[in-house]
């Protein structure tokens, strides 16, 4: 079995949330979408937004204006309190193709790090691509070096215990820590995903 598209959505969209305006995330990080992080007013430039209430395509001005106007805004707001500063949203479907394309680089990165990461069970590779979407996939190949000889040796049972990141919320956590566990056993997991 490999994951689904609406799999892996499924599962990051509560940890990650789906947004189509700018906002800030906790650490005052400019995103948009499903965790897509924002590092450049160039980089929101390169995606597709429209103007809320028409549907015009927005020009770069218009993102650049929703941009600087979200990032002057206190940090780790709940989302919904950055819709106020701006005029953009992206549509739905403009949030699932930039979702595929980002799944589709976490893995190939992913790839990169594991050879045998195509062979790994479904369970591991979705806590995989959950760190890789939180911390980057350099960040986790490069900063995590007990639960990268777990996942290059396949033991689950230890990728569980060195999987626990410190910004993240306990439920995100609980929730690697049981797709890992599961992995080892190939069990089902239900906390919140249905993989």
């Amino acid at each position: 079995m490999s994951l689904s598209l609406d799999e892996i959505k499924q599962h990051m969209v509560p940890y990650e949330g789906c947004v189509p305006h700018m906002y800030l995330d906790t650490v005052g990080k400019v995103t948009v979408a499903i965790g897509n992080l924002l590092p450049t007013v160039e980089s929101a430039k390169a995606l597709r937004f429209v103007v809320r209430g028409t549907g015009a395509v927005a020009t770069p001005a218009q993102i650049t204006a929703d941009f600087n106007a979200v990032l002057k805004q206190p940090k780790g707001q709940f989302y919904g309190k950055y819709k106020q500063f701006t005029q953009l949203d992206m549509t739905d479907a403009d949030i699932d193709a930039l979702f595929k394309l980002r799944v589709a680089k976490f893995e190939q990165e992913l790839r990169d790090y594991y050879a045998k990461y195509d062979g790994f069970p479904d369970k591991a590779k979705l806590a995989i691509l959950d760190m890789a979407f939180n911390l980057g996939s350099a960040g986790l190949k490069k900063t995590w070096p007990n639960l990268n000889k777990a996942i290059d040796a396949q033991d689950w049972v230890a990728a569980s215990k060195h999987c626990v990141r410190p910004q993240a919320q306990q439920s995100r956590n609980d929730g690697t820590v049981a797709l890992f566990a599961a992995a080892a056993t190939g069990r089902a997991v239900s906390h919140g995903s249905t993989v």
